[in-house]
């Protein structure tokens, strides 16, 4: 009689062991895919930034970098009357940058920007730039 109680427990403690083991398995697999689908997020993904630099010569200028992983494809700059910003090329690899050269007398009228873009993954909505010349 003893003997089938401890044997009961030992298989009860044994069962709770592997059920707590898959578990933290199950915890682990979930991370690791996570960690996995963000790391293939940013191999796919373009990060564009815009920011306004030094103004000279009657000049003001936007630098845009893309400081993604990806190719940013289809480029399109924007002030908030949808009137479109002229760039030297549409599209920017991974670590590229354009700077753009706008007339002073323009620059002053746009209060905000907006830029677009598409990447492996999808298209990116204008997303805005407040301009403090």
């Amino acid at each position: 009689m003893v003997v089938a109680v401890i044997s009961s427990v030992i298989a009860f403690f044994s069962l709770w062991v592997s059920w707590s083991a898959n578990k933290k398995t199950e915890k682990l697999n979930k991370l690791y895919l996570e960690k996995t689908e963000m790391e293939i997020k940013k191999e796919k993904s373009a990060d564009l930034q815009i920011k306004l630099v030094e103004s000279n010569k009657g000049f003001h200028y936007l630098k845009l970098e893309n400081k993604g992983k990806c190719k940013a494809e289809n480029i399109k700059i924007k002030d908030e009357g949808e009137k479109q910003i002229n760039l030297q090329s549409n599209s920017l690899k991974h670590g590229e940058e354009s700077t753009i050269g706008i007339p002073a007398d323009e620059a002053l009228s746009y209060k905000s920007l907006f830029v677009s873009w598409k990447d492996q993954l999808e298209d990116h909505d204008y997303e805005e730039l407040l301009v403090n010349w």
